[in-house]
């Protein structure tokens, strides 16, 4: 395999994650560029799995590991303005693009400076802030095959709820960047990142209020503080712990709100 990114074999995923938390990945390759990525999916068996991960703040590694590989996404980090707009790969933070964004007269994506993790986890899981919503502002999405063919795919192709985006036809293709329509319109630039362990990351906002009153359903490592509306995980807590309270949180909230309320954050790999 011809490849010039880094390789790595039997990695602990909690020191990568924002969560600091997870299983033994058996593979991990950061590719340098996207030409890099392309070369190295052109290589892979297509019967490897694959998952792709930027900063760790919406995906978790179960304790019991995942077999297969893990994409860092970490370099592919490049932003270029246009007239209209801006092209961004996928693992730029979304705080660095927001802050570019309000430099560079495109205010109506400012709004991103406050948003914790990669652009390509915010367009997963379908990341909004207020009135402010990430896949309103796409015009076409930048993916890699599994063959190594990148593709620009239109929104339409893409399959939405309000925690979760897909592909609805190219479901084996990664992100490997995005074109988004910019606008001169100022838009509030937050003073400070929201964590990516405060609820009104993890969940949609109509779903923030039930969240929080769930929260004293939580009594093992992992519990929720209603004052900082962020989750709190003590130094005993594992994955497992994590995974159990996300669910716990879910169900009570559905059930005060009298529907299925979802987590952005999701889990993979075998249970410990």
């Amino acid at each position: 395999m011809s490849a010039r990114g880094t390789w790595l074999r039997d990695v602990g995923m909690a020191e990568r994650s924002a969560w600091g938390v997870g299983g033994t990945a058996q593979f991990v390759y950061t590719p340098t560029d996207a030409e890099d990525l392309r070369g190295f999916l052109a290589a892979l068996r297509l019967d490897e799995p694959v998952l792709v991960s930027g900063t760790g703040s919406r995906v978790v590694i179960r304790q019991g590991g995942m077999q297969g590989v893990v994409i860092g996404t970490a370099k592919l980090k490049r932003i270029d303005f246009t007239d209209d707009g801006v092209y961004v790969e996928a693992g730029a933070l979304c705080a660095r693009l927001g802050h570019a964004c309000a430099q560079h007269q495109h205010g109506a994506l400012a709004w991103l400076a406050g948003v914790p993790g990669s652009i390509g986890g915010a367009l997963r899981t379908n990341v909004s802030v207020g009135e402010h919503g990430l896949w309103s502002q796409v015009r076409a999405v930048h993916t890699v095959d599994r063959h190594g063919h990148a593709h620009e795919r239109e929104v339409t192709e893409f399959g939405l709820d309000r925690t979760w985006a897909g592909a609805t036809r190219h479901s084996d293709e990664m992100m490997l960047g995005v074109w988004l329509i910019g606008g001169s319109e100022t838009a509030h630039v937050p003073i400070a990142m929201a964590g990516a362990r405060a609820v009104t990351q993890l969940f949609a906002p109509e779903s923030v209020p039930h969240v929080l009153a769930a929260g004293p359903t939580l009594t093992g490592a992992v519990r929720l503080d209603g004052g900082t509306a962020q989750l709190q995980l003590d130094e005993t807590a594992e994955a497992a712990d994590l995974e159990s309270a996300i669910e716990q949180l879910c169900a009570a909230a559905s059930q005060q709100a009298g529907r299925s309320v979802n987590c952005r954050l999701r889990f993979v790999g075998a249970r410990g």
